[in-house]
């Protein structure tokens, strides 16, 4: 089955940004807020180069000066320990047990932003609405809000700040839709 949800178009954003895809991805995610009603400024998002956009990438979720502006990890926002592969790891994997899914050996830990957001494309795609509430109510929820409060604290660029803000507007809406 092809993906074709948008939290899987979300997870690809929330990668490390590569060559090709970048034009692309701006524009997709111009369309996707505008179809949300924030406003944005294309053309401010089109202005970044690949270069500035994977400095912004590592800068904000790999290392930047004083450490980590927002790491993308379930695991360092959960028990508030900072450390990876905690208790949001294994709760990240034993969700995606329960649906019949094994992570693949990735680079990215399982319990990545990108992998999360993924998942719950492929949970609302399958009709998993049960699974779907469990995972945002006792996975998702306890850490992404403290994530997005430290992806917006870092003053990220402006992809940066619409993708937070769209994938906060995406949640809402499985919430309005889904959960009503």
């Amino acid at each position: 089955m092809m993906p074709t949800h948008p939290f899987h178009f979300l997870a690809n954003c929330f990668s490390y940004p590569e060559e090709g895809l970048l034009a692309g991805t701006v524009e997709a995610l111009t369309l996707l807020a505008a179809d949300m009603d924030l406003q944005v400024d294309g053309s401010t998002l089109a202005d970044v180069s690949l270069v500035d956009q994977q400095a912004e990438y590592v800068r904000l979720f790999i290392n930047g000066p004083g450490g980590v502006a927002a790491p993308p990890y379930a695991s360092v926002y959960i028990n508030n320990t900072g450390l990876l592969r905690q208790q949001g790891y294994d709760q990240a994997l034993a969700m995606y047990y329960r649906a019949g899914l094994e992570p693949k050996n990735e680079s990215e830990s399982p319990d990545h932003i990108s992998h999360e957001l993924t998942f719950i494309g492929l949970l609302i795609e399958q009709g998993e609405l049960e699974l779907l509430d469990s995972f945002i109510q006792d996975h998702f929820s306890r850490w992404y809000p403290a994530f997005c409060d430290r992806l917006m604290q870092a003053d990220p660029l402006p992809f940066y700040k619409i993708l937070a803000q769209v994938t906060d507007r995406c949640l809402q809406q499985i919430d309005m839709e889904v959960f009503a």
